[in-house]
């Protein structure tokens, strides 16, 4: 077995990190052939979060009217894949191509290939659909003097993504790859516009809790999420707490605007959890009462009342989330807490 340069592999070595719960488990180990041959075809099988890559050299004796073929023929599954020379690909970028199960079959043809040169092919799952699995078959051919050969010119791939919308309240239960991200949309209209906005995400694996505080990284945006796969914002959590991501918008700084959260896997190879958007009221109804949460070091705000913004040092000895009922009253003191309950 080789790798994906041509050096050789002699012993593979799979961990399997245990949580404190029994679980029962499978392991198959596919081997698929890196080196592709001319006119030969190679079966293959890529999931979602990692790349197979393939390779071919190119013979010293070809001229400079020589081509490069790759064509996929795809039997299960969606896969992008990508052909460039000297090193393997670490994005899909043109020249590439695209099978599934609704079109099977794609080529990338490389005109004018350098003699000697090893070309590599990254293979995929295509976006948009993670958490599968796909099979495929791959063949390079050499045409030694194709005169007529030309380059079709690709823009690069669409990046975007179709966010997975939210409703407040309802939580979505879901799993990221590590490496691999997660874009969910809710919209705030203008009855909410000036509610609190808490998002939450929790681990639901079995090894929960503070086992991974790194496991994933959450991110908040206004209006668009970027298409270019660089995320970074203000309203971040990049650690858990007791296995609790929260992000928090304040009813000083809520807007009537889409927000999206990107759940990104950070640590380990599949990550399983939940994510809730709530939007807790913050205007005050005399003699009404109104439940909220927040966590700790947030800051949610409460209208019609002279101090209208409840600090976490108001909730003693608390180190993760609490919930707390609100009740407005006349003369000094106009929010209250009773005891929170963890």
């Amino acid at each position: 077995m080789t790798s994906a340069d041509g050096t050789p592999i002699d012993h593979v070595y799979l961990s399997v990190h245990c949580g404190p719960n029994p679980s029962s488990f499978k392991v198959l180990g596919e081997h698929v052939v890196a080196k592709l041959h001319n006119g030969h075809s190679s079966r293959g099988e890529v999931c979602s979060g990692s790349w197979v890559y393939h390779y071919i050299t190119v013979p010293e004796s070809v001229n400079a009217t020589a081509s490069l073929d790759i064509k996929l023929f795809a039997y299960e599954g969606y896969v992008d894949y990508t052909v460039i020379g000297t090193h393997p690909p670490i994005r899909i970028a043109p020249p590439y191509g695209s099978a599934s199960v609704d079109h099977h079959e794609d080529d990338v043809i490389i005109c004018n290939v350098e003699a000697g040169l090893i070309y590599y092919v990254g293979v995929q799952i295509g976006a948009g659909h993670d958490n599968h699995c796909a099979v495929y078959d791959i063949t390079a051919k050499l045409d030694l003097n194709d005169v007529h050969c030309e380059t079709v010119r690709q823009s690069a791939p669409e990046s975007g993504v179709v966010p997975t919308p939210l409703t407040a309240y309802v939580p979505v239960s879901d799993s990221v790859d590590n490496k691999n991200h997660k874009v969910y949309s809710m919209e705030v209209d203008t009855a909410h516009s000036h509610d609190n906005l808490l998002i939450e995400v929790e681990l639901t694996m079995s090894t929960a809790s503070s086992d991974f505080p790194n496991a994933l990284e959450v991110l908040l945006f206004e209006h668009e999420v970027p298409t270019d796969g660089h995320y970074e914002s203000p309203f971040f959590a990049a650690t858990g707490s007791a296995g609790l991501w929260t992000i928090a918008v304040s009813a000083h700084d809520l807007k009537e605007e889409t927000y999206f959260v990107v759940v990104k896997g950070a640590a380990i190879n599949q990550v399983r959890y939940r994510v809730v958007a709530l939007l807790i009221e913050s205007e005050l109804i005399m003699g009404h009462r109104h439940h909220g949460e927040i966590c700790e070091g947030m800051c949610h705000c409460r209208f019609r009342c002279e101090h209208a913004c409840l600090h976490k040092s108001h909730l003693a000895k608390i180190n993760n989330a609490a919930f707390f009922d609100f009740a407005s009253s006349q003369g000094n003191g106009c929010i209250s807490a009773s005891t929170p309950i963890h």
